[in-house]
This record gives structure tokens, C-alpha cells and sequence, in this order.
């Protein structure tokens, strides 16, 4: 199987990170990573998170940037995304209780297709990430289907969470071949089993519901280029999480 990077999309961490900055970057390269997306910079401004990154040496791809900012100031989000120096942004969340039609996410489709028009200007590739409610259907369609259907490839890219598209009851390996070619990060992450009536729970690489073989084969296959450990939460310390996560993705990436 080809080998694929992996980094940590350092939400998985935001709790230390907002009490020792510096601190945490160097064990996130500690315990494996070399290379990490953002959600956000805690603790410091845009150029103070850059430094300290640089100082650890730690590399960053991606930033996820919200959808409510890129409306309201466009511009400035590109200016902190080229600072940051990543080759990918991506808007990591849409409501599903804002946004409950078709229409409604037709029209999201139209924007970020926008959004990312103006992000290829400045080399830049605008990705959207989902989570388990763009999986409801509606009138025999799906937000991920018109999302992905409304937006041209070009100017809009996949981050699959591999995670949340099984919790929410997609066929998560026919997504990645239906949209092959789309989907240049990955996200991967492990929710327990569904239970009716039951908040989702995030765990371990390997503690969930959650097949990574196949979709480690899969991502050979279908042009991924970055695969994102993210756990959302943990029972146990998240520094402690990552490094377990790091560990699951070496045994079976290597």
C-alpha cells in the first residue's frame, strides 16, 4: 500500500494548547507529528502561533476557517491562511438547524464556491468538511450531495471526516470513489457504534465503529494526499490521545 502523511489537526489538542502554547506544540512533535492543521490559533495571534510552530518545527497544510468570517471579511481570512503559508483552508462546519433545505444548501454550494475562487487567486485550496447531519436526506438528497453536486470541483474541495460520514450512516468507501480525485484531505477519527437516543462518542483510533483498512486502501486509490488524525474529545488526557492515535497510524500506514 502507498504510504500517505498524516498530520493532527491540533483541535484534538485546543485544551492544552489554550494553557501552554509553546509547551504542547513541541510534544505534539514529540510524540509524532511533524506535520499539523489549525482550528484557529489559541492563545496568540496569527504570526505569534507561526512562530512558535516554526520554532518546534512543526508544519502547517491546512486551517479551517469559518464560514461567518470568509462572509464578513474574505480578505483578511486569505491574509492569515498566507501567512500560515498552507496549501489548504477549509470551512469545517455549516448548521444543519440553520440550514434545512435543499435550497438552503444549494445557495451554501454557491458561496463556497465563491469563497473559493477568490482563495485559487492566492494559491490556496478551499476544502469543506463535513460532519453527520449533511447525511440526513432530503427529498431523496443529501447536503453533502448538493453541496459537492452545486460547487464545481475547481473551486471547491472535500475534506472527508471518514468518521462522521459512518456515524451518520453514509457508505463512507462509496463516497470516496464517487468523488475520487475531490478529496485531497482526509480526516480521520473514530466514533463508537450509534445507539438510538445516545450522544456520538469520539475515542481512540481503533476503539470505534469506524473500518481503517479499507479506507486506508481506499485513499491509495482515489488521490488523498493528507490523512488528519482529529479526536474531538477524550476520556483520558488529549496530549496522551494523540500520541495513542500516532502510534495506530504508524502500525498501519507503515
Amino acid at each position: 500500500m502507498a504510504k500517505i502523511p498524516f498530520a493532527l489537526q491540533l483541535y484534538s489538542v485546543r485544551d492544552v494548547l489554550e494553557t501552554d502554547r509553546l509547551a504542547t506544540l513541541r510534544r505534539v512533535k514529540e510524540i509524532g507529528y511533524d506535520h499539523v492543521e489549525l482550528a484557529g490559533t489559541p492563545g496568540g495571534t496569527v504570526e505569534e502561533f507561526k512562530a512558535d510552530l516554526d520554532a518546534v518545527g512543526l508544519e502547517v497544510l491546512s486551517c479551517h476557517v469559518e464560514f461567518a468570517a470568509c462572509t464578513a471579511d474574505l480578505a483578511g481570512v486569505i491574509r492569515d491562511c498566507q501567512t500560515l503559508g498552507v496549501s489548504w483552508a477549509v470551512i469545517p462546519w455549516l448548521c444543519g438547524e440553520e440550514n434545512t433545505s435543499i435550497a438552503d444548501w444549494t445557495e451554501r454550494g454557491r458561496e463556497m464556491a465563491a469563497f473559493g475562487r477568490a482563495f485559487q487567486e492566492a494559491g490556496i485550496r478551499l476544502c469543506y468538511h463535513n460532519h453527520h447531519h449533511e447525511f440526513v436526506e432530503m427529498a431523496g438528497k443529501t447536503a453533502f450531495d448538493v453541496v459537492f453536486e452545486t460547487a464545481p470541483a475547481a473551486d471547491l474541495g472535500i475534506e472527508l471526516d471518514v468518521g462522521w460520514s459512518h456515524y451518520g450512516g453514509a457508505d463512507t468507501l462509496a463516497l470516496m470513489r464517487r468523488y475520487a480525485g475531490r478529496i485531497p484531505l482526509l480526516h480521520i477519527k473514530d466514533v463508537k457504534q450509534r445507539y438510538e437516543g445516545e450522544e456520538p462518542v469520539v475515542t481512540e483510533l481503533g476503539n470505534g465503529a469506524t473500518k481503517f483498512p479499507a479506507i486506508f486502501k481506499a485513499a491509495t486509490e482515489i488521490g488523498v494526499e493528507w490523512l488528519i488524525v482529529e479526536q474531538d474529545e477524550s476520556a483520558r488526557d488529549s496530549l496522551e490521545s494523540a500520541r495513542m492515535n500516532a502510534a495506530f497510524m504508524r502500525v498501519h500506514l507503515f
